[in-house]
């Protein structure tokens, strides 16, 4: 799946204070997903590239996400917009409203995200925002606001383990029958895209 379309369904996400809404969504995103695509989307739908558990970290704080914005943008007063908009994400897209669709894969987002996540040790902030800078040239505002988004770790979708925990029994079995099989499978290995 295109990475744009998984904002698509983010949107969407965004946009529902229905739990039961909520997990309609995620079942037919689940249904358009390849197999190795559902965890990473789950990861994204958290804010991480990892499970919770695993130290896996952007040590991107906000403001150097909004100076790498500011070094690709024209407009030089990112600091103002953030203070009116109060979210990375809306910044982000829009710096970026517009830029035109990528052609990235939910795989190759995850991919270059990790990149970022383990760039460590001297100027790796600087490499770091190297880095969110090129995603930024080559994604539409949607995709650069998930984009910074999960690199703050603060996706704004009100979903909790519990929503996915039923959207992935409705996903395999059409209703909440597998719920209690899941959620005990989820009790050993505390990975929901596992």
């Amino acid at each position: 799946m295109q990475f744009n379309d998984l904002c698509e369904y983010l949107v969407k996400l965004e946009d529902l204070s229905s739990r039961n809404e909520m997990t309609e969504i995620l079942v037919e995103l689940f249904s358009k997903l390849e197999g190795k695509e559902i965890d990473q989307a789950i990861y994204f739908m958290q804010g991480r590239i990892a499970p919770l558990y695993e130290p896996i970290e952007f040590n991107l704080s906000i403001k150097l996400v909004l100076k790498a914005l500011e070094a690709h943008s024209s407009n030089n007063d990112i600091q103002a917009l953030f203070k009116k908009l109060g979210d990375v994400g809306l910044v982000a897209e829009e710096v970026n409203k517009d830029s035109g669709l990528s052609k990235y894969s939910i795989t190759s987002i995850f991919e270059h995200l990790n990149e970022i996540a383990e760039i460590e040790g001297t100027n790796s902030q600087s490499a770091k925002q190297t880095l969110l800078q090129e995603l930024a040239q080559n994604t539409s505002g949607l995709e650069l606001k998930y984009i910074t988004r999960i690199i703050v770790g603060k996706l704004r979708l009100g979903l909790s383990d519990k929503t996915f925990l039923d959207a992935l029994s409705w996903y395999l079995s059409g209703d909440k029958s597998l719920r209690a099989e899941i959620e005990r499978a989820y009790g050993v290995n505390a990975d929901l895209g596992y």
